[in-house]
């Protein structure tokens, strides 16, 4: 209570009204039937209903024995000792830093079918005063631990049973008493219905209801089922008195990112959390069954959060012990709770989440995740951090970034890499992780206020030589060899390449390119390919630069006014060839490229190389076996 309500304000995030904190959820989606507790008075389940076949069904209530010995000196109980288990799973939840229950208040005729606040399962208009007051028990105690109550109204089964799903008489006393005796609760959220199915019309009636008569104006949610979203969410999308989905889903980065965008495009951006995924009879396993978690750690823990999700609940599928209705023991997921606790540490310590979007498309990481704030901040989540070396799109970014490393599945303080600085512009490899490169890793990349310590690189019989941060990578490049001889290898550098990557330490480096005898490679015969012009390249985007495809000879070329510096230049050839020799200001093979495309400055995987000392007057010839082709033009500022 100290940090007051917790409120909807426009933004992807709640936030707490007193200290103006933002919430993220990790919470607990199992079981539904919470409430169903035998020390609640007058707690029976009812015999009539939709039961669902299988091993979700249960004859039991709760009764939480193994969290008897979590309940302390001093907490709540009633009649004499009662509700001790339930208090109890209450702390070890909070402990654990479970910071969200879900729980239906309604399911008459659901799944559990022993769990209403009235008199008896078959009356609508006389409610359980002392059931209600011991309810009210246990949501103050959980308000205490802080924990928010997530409110689930009804469910699929059941959600036409008030007034055939109209907003009649049996509805509104029903609302009107959750809202009359829990709506004070600072952290609290009304959810409209698991797997809902009322119409449109109903649920903007629902929404109007909470809003006009819950004081506090608690956000207003909604669950539904996969493949339901288009059907229930698009006519809600902009809607003034409804705050964001219940997802249901196990695509949930796409869906995620999907409601973000849609609702932000709407005008009203809505809090979107990932509550339920599947399928049914899995959910999240036991930790005995699932001991890492691993997907749902990276594909629904991180994959939502990484997309903009402001939390997620856990729910327990009915073919494992303690599911989504028996569930007795929270302990059963103790690692799980421990994974969604260091993941909220992370975003709620390290970065401003607020002011970030999703960016997948910065990174080269097929299955990673990107969130930004870009060009100041950039975390990276990879799944598998030995797949490649990933890479980061910094654009024009000419800013020095730190780079450090978070364990997802230890949590603790960020740690340096073997690349402890990376710097802009265009696409920059982050390196590897610090250890376990075959397991999930954090990257975080927060440009620095000042410059990074500087290190001297001296090339001899190259170039490249410069001042450059401490960590950084860099591209360096022999000089032509000498007439008869070719290149041999790298004097102070384990790099085998004349174009090659350099990772700097903390000291000053000198490296030489050596050569041996041998003569320039020759230019491979092939066919009747010709050279046809040359087109200059951005090698941020590895697209030819407008104006510039082709070059035209004596052309001029003013960086200044280019889309970037990092530039190539490409030979552009028709028909088949099987070397291109390029001979660069009287240097006679100055580079021979045996495949597309035919760059100056070569290519990393696909990526050109950009040209590291471009400016000034030149003479490019290019030959493919008996074509030849000859171009000037001068490159300044």
């Amino acid at each position: 209570r100290a940090q007051g309500t917790v409120r909807y304000i426009g933004k992807h995030y709640l936030q707490f009204a007193g200290s103006k904190k933002y919430f993220i959820k990790g919470g607990a989606d199992s079981p539904e039937n919470l409430l169903g507790y035998a020390d609640f008075d007058g707690t029976y389940r009812h015999p009539k209903g939709n039961d669902r076949k299988g091993p979700n069904t249960t004859n039991e209530l709760h009764r939480y024995e193994p969290h008897l010995r979590d309940w302390k000196a001093g907490d709540p109980s009633w009649r004499d000792g009662k509700g001790k288990g339930l208090i109890g799973a209450l702390n070890y939840l909070s402990a654990e830093g479970v910071n969200s229950i879900y729980f239906l208040t309604m399911n008459v005729e659901g799944d559990g079918r022993d769990v209403w606040p009235w008199t008896k399962h078959d009356v609508r208009d006389r409610f359980d005063c002392s059931r209600l007051d011991q309810w009210e028990i246990v949501f103050s105690h959980a308000t205490a631990r802080g924990i928010q109550l997530h409110v689930i109204t009804q469910e699929t089964e059941n959600d036409q049973l008030l007034n055939k799903g109209e907003l009649g008489l049996e509805r509104k006393l029903y609302y009107r008493e959750l809202i009359a005796r829990f709506a004070h609760h600072p952290a609290l959220v009304w959810n409209l219905g698991e797997e809902n199915t009322n119409t449109n019309e109903q649920r903007k009636a629902f929404c109007d209801f909470f809003h006009d008569n819950d004081p506090y104006d608690h956000p207003v949610v909604c669950h539904t089922y996969p493949g339901k979203y288009d059907e229930v969410y698009e006519p809600l999308l902009g809607y003034k008195h409804f705050e964001g989905p219940s997802l249901q889903t196990n695509a949930t980065h796409e869906q995620v990112k999907r409601w973000i965008d849609r609702s932000a495009q709407a005008g009203r951006p809505w809090v979107v959390h990932l509550d339920e995924i599947g399928p049914a009879n899995t959910g999240v396993k036991p930790d005995k069954d699932d001991p890492d978690h691993f997907e749902v750690r990276s594909k629904h823990l991180w994959g939502a959060l990484m997309a903009g999700s402001a939390g997620v609940e856990w729910y327990f599928g009915y073919k494992y012990a303690h599911n989504d209705l028996n569930c007795e023991d929270f302990r059963s997921r103790a690692e799980m709770w421990k994974q969604t606790r260091i993941a909220r540490e992370f975003f709620e310590q390290h970065v401003p989440f607020t002011n970030m979007r999703h960016a997948d498309e910065l990174i080269s990481a097929k299955d990673g995740y990107c969130f930004a704030q870009p060009g100041d901040l950039y975390v990276i989540y990879l799944p598998r951090g030995a797949d490649g070396e990933t890479s980061v799109n910094l654009g024009q970014m000419r800013h020095s970034f730190n780079l450090m490393w978070y364990n997802p599945r230890e949590g603790g303080e960020m740690v340096k890499g073997p690349t402890s600085f990376i710097r802009g512009p265009g696409v920059i490899s982050i390196g590897m992780p610090p250890g376990e490169s075959d397991k999930d890793w954090v990257a975080v990349l927060k440009r620095s206020d000042k410059l990074a310590p500087s290190v001297k690189l001296t090339v001899k019989n190259g170039h490249g030589s410069g001042e450059y941060p401490a960590g950084a990578a860099v591209l360096v490049r022999a000089y032509t060899a000498p007439r008869g001889q070719a290149f041999a290898g790298w004097e102070g550098s384990d790099a085998k390449d004349a174009d090659a990557v350099i990772v700097l330490g903390d000291h000053a480096m000198v490296i030489e390119a050596t050569y041996r005898q041998g003569a320039a490679p020759a230019v491979k015969a092939a066919g009747n390919g010709k050279l046809v012009s040359f087109t200059l390249i951005n090698a941020d985007t590895n697209k030819p630069i407008e104006g510039f495809d082709p070059i035209a000879d004596n052309a001029l070329i003013k960086l200044g006014k280019l889309p970037t510096r990092n530039i190539s230049v490409r030979a552009n050839v028709e028909g088949d060839v099987a070397s291109v020799r390029f001979d660069l200001d009287g240097n006679e093979g100055f580079r021979t490229e045996g495949t597309a495309p035919y760059s100056l400055t070569g290519d990393t995987q696909g990526k050109y190389n950009p040209w590291l000392e471009a400016k000034g007057k030149h003479v490019l010839t290019a030959r493919a076996g008996a074509s030849q082709l000859r171009i000037t033009f001068t490159i300044e500022d």
